[in-house]
């Protein structure tokens, strides 16, 4: 399903805009899908947004991460005694990384937690969560990609083993910023914090 809008833009120009869902987890229907997406509709930016897992010591439930680079930890090398890492490791575009670091969402003009506040009073009491983060906070970090779905406390140990600023481990970034690489696009990774990977918490 897609949806499509023009809107406009602070300085008064229209942007179109098409939103759409990838469907399956995963890096390598994630890639594809942007593939496609390119192809088809040429944009000049990418943008992934979700959910993920953050890491407990640094980011709160609630809190946003907006990449400044995607690291894909999986690929190895697997040698008779050992197995070596050979991991992705994919900047955000310079001009995306210029604007994630000047962007500043407490600003009166970016209105961002107003909007929050607003997003929160439409969600249905049932499906609402018990106790929603008051003020989240944001970051721009590294996001940790790969095809494993934490659920056992071990991005920390991720963090420390590849990437000291890895502040959320996701299943899709990676393969949006490849492909999004490869069709020359700009591209932009955001994640909401859901959950710390962790069965304790």
């Amino acid at each position: 399903r897609r949806w499509h809008a023009t809107v406009e833009t602070a300085e008064g120009r229209e942007l179109s805009v098409l939103i759409t869902a990838i469907g399956e987890a995963g890096n390598v229907d994630a890639g594809a899908f942007v593939a496609s997406l390119i192809a088809e509709f040429s944009p000049g930016l990418v943008a992934l947004v979700g959910i993920a897992a953050g890491v407990l010591d640094r980011t709160r439930l609630g809190d946003v991460v907006a990449a400044r680079a995607v690291l894909g930890f999986e690929p190895q090398r697997l040698e008779p005694d050992r197995s070596a890492p050979r991991h992705l490791h994919v900047p955000a575009p310079i001009r995306i990384a210029t604007d994630l670091v000047h962007f500043d969402p407490r600003a009166r003009e970016a209105g961002w937690h107003d909007l929050y506040q607003e997003c929160l009073q439409r969600i249905p009491r049932d499906e609402a969560p018990a106790d929603p983060p008051l003020h989240p906070r944001s970051c721009v970090a590294v996001v940790a990609s790969g095809e494993k779905l934490f659920a056992d406390g071990s991005l920390p140990a991720l963090r420390d083993q590849y990437d000291e600023r890895i502040r959320a481990g996701e299943m899709e970034g990676i393969g949006v910023a490849v492909a999004a690489r490869r069709g020359q696009t700009e591209w932009l990774v955001v994640r909401g914090i859901s959950d710390h990977g962790d069965p304790a918490t």
